[in-house]
């Protein structure tokens, strides 16, 4: 859960418009951006191109990163909101922006101030004076942001909410903090009220919430998928049928322990096309699924590939499950 870089009247005014009314299309414009002005100044802040969303994604930790590629690459993932703020005060349910939802089956989401006098922390949020047009000041309650909230396609059930809460590793999710007068380790209580209050505010319009840890994720996976990523949307100059020849290649060499090299250096020969055109098409095959090769181990072009053992998808199936195991 990330925090604005310094919160000031201006800035609160800037995230409210940014999320006043947050849709899931291509103009989504998260609550904070990987920028040097808004993000954290100890984050890792990123900016990823997706093709699947057509629209700039915002990411603020290595974790978050790894984790936000991860789910572009599952192919019942069809919306996020990332850095999406949590208010003080009730607010739609996110998928009232949805195009077709029953409206009335959605149930609103509670703010942080009652949320936080149920649990006990209300001294923890923060105000800020905002001026509003009619020259009348209030105080209103400072947002906090969660990670990420994808949509998910529910297997002919409409489509889902799932929050995913990122840490870089597991032991930040139930922090401690050492007290200097005694040397006594006790629980981080800011810490664990957010987690609590963000659990609280998405369990209100019955949305899962998943706690991920980046060391969960295996790196030669991470690696791979990062890889595809990078080649997922480039232009691939062939034609329909370069591409039939190329795949089924490819197909046969996944077969019998061919290099790819090997395949796209043929294949280069017939075509006289660039090295670029073949190589992305192997890595978009792969990225979409129809070349089922190992992601666990690394994937590279000039060494034999393996067939897919485990599918990363089957292995974190939890992670992408709105429902959490309920039919």
């Amino acid at each position: 859960m990330a925090k604005f870089s310094r919160m000031t009247s201006s800035r609160l005014k800037l995230v409210f418009k940014r999320q006043a009314n947050p849709g899931w299309a291509k103009n989504y414009t998260p609550g904070i951006l990987a920028t040097r002005a808004e993000a954290p100044s100890l984050s890792n802040a990123s900016v990823l191109q997706s093709a699947k969303f057509d629209r700039e994604v915002h990411t603020l930790s290595k974790g978050e990163r790894a984790f936000a590629v991860l789910g572009f690459y599952h192919p019942k993932v069809v919306g996020l909101q990332e850095q999406r703020m949590i208010p003080g005060h009730t607010i739609p349910h996110p998928l009232a922006a949805w195009p077709g939802t029953d409206q009335l089956s959605l149930l609103p989401l509670r703010g942080l101030e009652e949320i936080s006098e149920e649990f006990g922390f209300r001294r923890q949020l923060h105000g800020i004076a905002v001026t509003l047009a009619n020259g009348d000041e209030v105080e209103v309650t400072c947002p906090w942001f969660g990670d990420q909230l994808w949509a998910i396609s529910d297997d002919g059930h409409g489509v889902r909410c799932l929050n995913w809460s990122i840490k870089n590793q597991a032991v930040a999710f139930r922090r401690r903090r050492k007290r200097i007068a005694t040397f006594e380790e006790k629980d981080d209580e800011q810490a664990i009220n957010r987690m609590v209050g963000e659990k609280a505010h998405y369990a209100s319009g019955k949305i899962r919430t998943v706690h991920l840890s980046h060391e969960d994720l295996p790196r030669d996976l991470e690696a791979n998928l990062v890889q595809l990523f990078l080649h997922h949307s480039r232009h691939v100059d062939l034609s329909e049928s370069q591409c039939v020849e190329l795949e089924e290649r490819l197909q046969a060499a996944l077969e019998f322990g061919i290099p790819p090299s090997e395949v796209i250096t043929r294949f280069r020969a017939r075509h006289e096309v660039s090295v670029h055109e073949p190589r992305s098409y192997f890595y978009q095959l792969i990225w979409k699924r129809r070349l089922m090769v190992d992601l666990f181990r690394p994937v590279l072009i000039d060494q034999p590939m393996r067939p897919m053992e485990k599918d990363p998808l089957a292995v974190y199936a939890s992670w992408f499950d709105p429902r959490g195991g309920e039919k």
